[in-house]
């Protein structure tokens, strides 16, 4: 867990340093009172991580949308698709 606003240097500087580092941390969470650094979090390399991360979730459930989705999102282009279907399966209701 980032707090984007370190005393001691720049979160956002921490969160590219640790995207691209080559043996990768399990999760990378960027926190700040500021509601505007979101982007700049996910410019630093959080989408990337987060685009992985689902393109490997939508892997194990067999969802090819979802997943052709988050490799787009990796080649730089469609995060407004891969947002709508996040938010499509996230209120989808799974009885099990």
């Amino acid at each position: 867990m980032i707090d984007l606003g370190l005393p001691d240097g720049s979160g956002l500087d921490l969160i590219a340093e640790l995207a691209a580092a080559p043996v990768r941390v399990g999760v990378i969470l960027g926190t700040s009172g500021d509601g505007t650094l979101g982007p700049a979090a996910l410019a630093a390399g959080g989408l990337a991580y987060v685009s992985r991360f689902l393109a490997g979730l939508a892997r194990s459930a067999g969802d090819r949308e979802l997943e052709a989705a988050a490799e787009d999102v990796q080649a730089g282009r469609g995060i407004e698709r891969i947002a709508g279907l996040v938010a499509d399966r996230l209120r989808l209701r799974v009885v099990v």
